[in-house]
């Protein structure tokens, strides 16, 4: 199982690897003015939109500087595949372990680091007030809505970008610990079924 687990895990991070390549060159190509006429250049385009279709406008930056010119969408979108990828990987390869138990603290462990990415998103995206929800992009407008429930339980601290979500951030902390613990509790807590 492990052999297979481990192959599992190659192929998506290997697909997660692919998505981030055409987007690094989509960024490469932009900074570096590359012709869209060549068939190469509109190739890596065309794939790159795909990928990046969901991710623009996440990040509305106006400076006029080659900073400018860097795409910061396509940024984005290399860390969240990157996280998908592995997030993925971990709660897929979490149904191929021998025990119950290794599957249940796998895939709870997986789901756990996900919902902690989407409210670490939520904070930053609250924090420097990028948008209005109602305009914000389809990824952002997921991150929103998949992170309602960590709303509300504390007024935010309105700062001069955003505002810092402190539900939020508790919500954040109390997953933390969970994650941090839960591995301990639930083998404990198997042990003594076992027992029994």
């Amino acid at each position: 199982m492990e052999d297979l687990r481990t192959r599992l895990r190659s192929i998506i991070l290997g697909i997660t690897g692919v998505i981030v390549v055409f987007l690094v060159f989509r960024i490469l190509l932009e900074l570096l003015n590359a012709s869209t006429g060549n068939f190469l250049v509109s190739f890596f385009f065309s794939v790159s939109s795909f990928f990046l279709e969901p991710f623009v406008g996440a990040v509305p930056i106006s400076i006029a500087s080659v900073v400018a010119q860097l795409n910061f969408d396509a940024l984005i979108a290399i860390l969240i595949y990157i996280f998908i990828g592995v997030g993925v990987s971990e709660v897929l390869t979490s149904f191929l372990y021998e025990s119950v138990e290794d599957i249940f603290v796998n895939l709870l462990d997986g789901l756990l680091k996900i919902v902690e990415f989407l409210i670490f998103f939520r904070i930053i995206i609250d924090a420097f007030g990028l948008f209005p929800r109602s305009s914000a992009p389809g990824f952002i407008q997921f991150v929103y809505s998949s992170t309602d429930w960590t709303q509300g339980i504390f007024s935010g601290i309105t700062i001069p970008s955003g505002v810092i979500n402190i539900s939020s951030i508790f919500i954040l902390i109390m997953l933390v610990v969970l994650d941090i613990y839960l591995e301990r509790m639930l083998r404990g807590m198997f042990n003594g079924i076992k027992r029994k």
